[in-house]
C-alpha cells in the first residue's frame, strides 16, 4: 500500500482557494497545506484553527507572484525570477535567503511550526536555493523539503520548465537518503480525478506526495 500525503499549494493567493482547501480538509482528501504567507489572503486565523485540528501546515516559499515582505519588489512569473537569478546570482540569492527567513518567520510567529518547505512554482529546485531550503529545514523537528521528483517520465511537466525542474531533482535526490516522489506536477493547476486517478495508479513509489 503507497503512503500518500495529499497537500493543497497556494493557501494564501486568493480566498477561493482558501475556501476549497477548507472543504477538502473537511471531508478529509486533504492532509496537508502549503502557505504563501505573503499572499494577498493568508487568513492565519482559520490556518491557525487547521493546524491545531492536525492538519499539516508547511511554508509554500513565494518569490513569484506576491510582493516580497522585505523588498519593494513583485516578480510576474518564473522566468522574470529565473533572469535576476542567472544575471546577478550572489546578490539575489543573498535578497532571495533574507526574503525566505523572513516568511518563515511569520508563520512561526503565528504559531505553526511548518511541517515542510516547498515553493511557489517549484524554485526551490535550483542548486543554491535548496542547498538553503534545506539548511532551513534541518533546524526545525521533522520538517521535510519537496523533492518535485517525479518517478515516471511520462508525468514530468511539459516543455522547458518540466525539463529543468526534473533535471535538478533528479540531482537533488541523488543527495539525499529519503524523499517522496511526487504527482500532480504535469497538470498543476488543471488536474482532474481522471488525471490523478491514473498518474497515482501509473507510480511505482511506496511514498508519494499528490500536490494539488
Amino acid at each position: 500500500m503507497k503512503k500518500i500525503i495529499v497537500n493543497a499549494d497556494d493557501w494564501g493567493l486568493h480566498s477561493s482557494i482558501n475556501e476549497a482547501i477548507v472543504d477538502g480538509v473537511n471531508i478529509g482528501s486533504i492532509n496537508g497545506i502549503s502557505v504563501c504567507v505573503n499572499g494577498q489572503a493568508t487568513d492565519i486565523k482559520t490556518l491557525r484553527y487547521l493546524y491545531q485540528k492536525g492538519i499539516r501546515i508547511g511554508l509554500h516559499l513565494t518569490w513569484v507572484g506576491e510582493p516580497w515582505l522585505t523588498k519593494k519588489v513583485q516578480f510576474s512569473n518564473w522566468k522574470n525570477f529565473i533572469i535576476h537569478y542567472l544575471l546577478n546570482k550572489k546578490n539575489f540569492i543573498k535578497d532571495i535567503i533574507i526574503e525566505s527567513e523572513a516568511q518563515l518567520n511569520k508563520l512561526v510567529e503565528a504559531g505553526i511550526i511548518p511541517s515542510h518547505i516547498d515553493s511557489h512554482q517549484h524554485l526551490h529546485v535550483l542548486p543554491e536555493l535548496w542547498e538553503h531550503v534545506n539548511l532551513v529545514a534541518s533546524k526545525i523537528d521533522n520538517c521535510n523539503v519537496r523533492s518535485c521528483y517525479v518517478k515516471d517520465r511520462n508525468w514530468i511537466k511539459n516543455g522547458i520548465l518540466g525539463k529543468m525542474l526534473q533535471k535538478f531533482a533528479n540531482k537533488n535526490c541523488d543527495e539525499e537518503q529519503f524523499f517522496f516522489s511526487c504527482a500532480g506536477i504535469k497538470y498543476s493547476g488543471n488536474n482532474t480525478l481522471s488525471t490523478i486517478k491514473k498518474e497515482i495508479n501509473e507510480n511505482s513509489s511506496d511514498s508519494l506526495e499528490l500536490i494539488l
